[in-house]
């Protein structure tokens, strides 16, 4: 049975409303399994368009949707997330290239950069696609913004859903917080250490002029030579200290991703079964 765009707004205020009755939750559960075809053609694309695994996730739950529905002022037909998938990348620096791809790969992209206005603490880039009428959510996350969402969902099973939403218990959300901010802080800077080392401009090929026995070359030549030679010194030694900096912050986010995944360790024994 196909649902009109008024029967669609109709179900969407009666969930929001309540009481939840079975005809009802018969014809959402109906409207949630019509993005399948949908979400399958997403999921062909992103796996012959990209280079990193693609993890797919079933339609949102009923539930799901009904929360969703109450905590927020939005129409049933407007839920962008009902069908989705995510992929994990390394850093900033492929995010940015996965978002770019996929933006490339849809002919109708919603773009929502959570990095820039974070969500409760969440980071990531979502891309909303529409594809056979139906929009399906693309999740763009990198490694570290990933262990951090995963760990706001033990702790959702632990305290209740609400910590994923700003509530929950004050200290719960001060560790969401603070290593939300300490991961954004991290990618930042690894995000400026890419951007200094494509900045700075290749020195000329002089391959046949250096070759030139020093008695050839006039003064002039000797002096550009000289300056040449100095500015290639001080550019290794800007390069040495610019792979300092990498490795430096190489080893803070490998620190960063211990501790994440030794406080998601410790939080497994607490989690419902």
């Amino acid at each position: 049975m196909s649902i009109s765009g008024s029967q669609l707004t109709r179900l969407g205020e009666r969930l929001r409303a309540g009481p939840l009755i079975e005809a009802d939750l018969r014809m959402l559960d109906e409207y949630r399994r019509s993005f399948g075809p949908a979400s399958e053609r997403v999921l062909a694309t992103l796996r012959e368009t990209m280079d990193v695994p693609v993890t797919v996730r079933g339609a949102k739950s009923t539930q799901a949707i009904v929360e969703k529905l109450r905590r927020q002022s939005c129409r049933l037909g407007q839920i962008q997330d009902i069908a989705g998938c995510r992929l994990v990348v390394g850093d900033l620096q492929a995010q940015e290239s996965a978002v770019s791809r996929i933006s490339a790969a849809f002919l109708h992209v919603q773009l929502h950069d959570r990095r820039r206005v974070p969500s409760h603490s969440y980071r990531a880039v979502h891309l909303v696609v529409k594809v056979l009428e139906r929009w399906v959510e693309i999740q763009v996350r990198t490694e570290l913004q990933h262990l951090w969402a995963s760990l706001s969902e033990m702790l959702a099973d632990i305290f209740g859903n609400e910590v994923k939403y700003g509530g929950g218990p004050t200290p719960v959300q001060k560790v969401l917080h603070n290593t939300a901010e300490g991961i954004a802080a991290m990618e930042d800077r690894d995000l400026r250490l890419f951007k200094l080392a494509s900045a700075e401009p290749p020195l000329p090929d002089l391959t046949d002029f250096l070759c030139r026995p020093s008695d050839t070359l006039t003064t002039q030549e000797q002096e550009f030579l000289e300056r040449y030679r100095m500015l290639e010194n001080r550019r290794a030694a800007w390069k040495a200290q610019l792979d300092q900096r990498f490795i430096e912050a190489q080893l803070k986010r490998q620190e960063l991703k211990l501790l994440l995944e030794g406080l998601a360790a410790e939080l497994k024994q607490f989690r419902p079964r």
